[in-house]
C-alpha cells in the first residue's frame, strides 16, 4: 500500500464504480485503488449501496427470457488470456500494479518508449474507448511543455514525483487536471518520474514546438 496524499474525489469514485468512465481512466484509477486502502474502502462501499439498491428494485416482467436471448445473441469467443500478475521493475525500482501490467501485456522493464525529447518519453497504452492512457517518463528536474485541456487529465505518480505550481504530487498520488489555463508539471530532482496518464482529448499547448509535433506524437 502506498502514503497517497491526492486520491479520486468521493464522485469519481462512484462514476468508475458504475462504469461511467472509459478503459483508459479506468486503468489508472484500478492501479491507484489497488494499492490505496482508503480508496479501496470507498470502492466497497459504493458497491454495497449499489447492491441493496438493485435488491430493493421492484422486479419487471419480460416479453422474452433474458437467458434466451442472451444465448441467441451472444457471438462466440475466445477465452481471455490469463491476467498478468504484478511484476517488479528493476529500471523504474517499482512493483507494476496488476491491471496495469496485463494491459501492457509485458513487463515495464520490456517496453518499447517514444522519445519525445531529450528529457521526455512515452509509451502508449492499448485500450478501447475515446481516451487514451499512456506511461509518461520525465528526467529528474525537467518538465512537461506548458498546457491545458480541452477535456480531463487523470495522473497517477508511479514513481518520483513533480511539482505543479505549489503542489507536489509523488508515488501513489492520483493528480485529476481539467483547467484550460496551462500548466507545468516539473519532475523533482531526486530521481526520474514515472507517470501513468489518461486523456480524454489533445492537450493545448502553448509553444509553437509542440503544437507542431503533436500530431506525430498523438498527445
Amino acid at each position: 500500500m502506498t502514503n497517497a496524499i491526492y486520491h479520486p474525489a468521493d464522485d469519481v469514485l462512484l462514476k468508475y464504480v458504475t462504469g461511467g468512465f472509459d478503459t483508459a481512466y479506468n486503468i489508472v484509477l484500478a492501479s491507484h485503488v489497488s494499492q490505496c486502502l482508503q480508496c479501496q474502502n470507498s470502492v466497497a462501499l459504493h458497491q454495497e449501496i449499489g447492491g441493496q439498491a438493485l435488491v430493493e428494485q421492484k422486479p419487471v416482467d419480460m416479453k422474452i427470457s433474458a437467458l434466451d436471448l442472451l444465448e441467441s445473441s451472444a457471438p462466440e469467443i475466445d477465452e481471455p488470456p490469463a491476467p498478468i500478475t504484478s511484476d517488479y521493475s528493476q529500471t523504474f525500482d517499482i512493483k507494476t500494479p496488476g491491471i496495469l501490467s496485463t494491459y501492457l501485456g509485458k513487463a515495464l522493464d520490456a517496453l518499447k518508449w517514444q522519445s519525445l525529447s531529450p528529457s521526455l518519453k512515452q509509451h502508449v497504452i492499448k485500450a478501447d474507448g475515446k481516451a487514451v492512457a499512456r506511461l509518461l517518463w520525465m528526467a529528474p528536474g525537467k518538465s512537461v511543455p506548458p498546457h491545458g485541456h480541452q477535456g480531463e487529465e487523470m495522473t497517477l505518480i508511479l514513481s518520483g514525483g513533480y511539482y505543479d505550481g505549489d503542489e507536489a504530487y509523488t508515488a501513489g498520488d492520483l493528480h485529476i487536471a481539467d483547467h484550460k489555463t496551462p500548466h507545468v508539471p516539473v519532475a523533482m530532482e531526486d530521481k526520474p518520474c514515472l507517470v501513468l496518464t489518461a486523456t480524454d482529448a489533445p492537450l493545448i499547448f502553448s509553444g509553437i514546438i509542440p503544437k507542431l509535433l503533436q500530431p506525430f506524437y498523438k498527445i
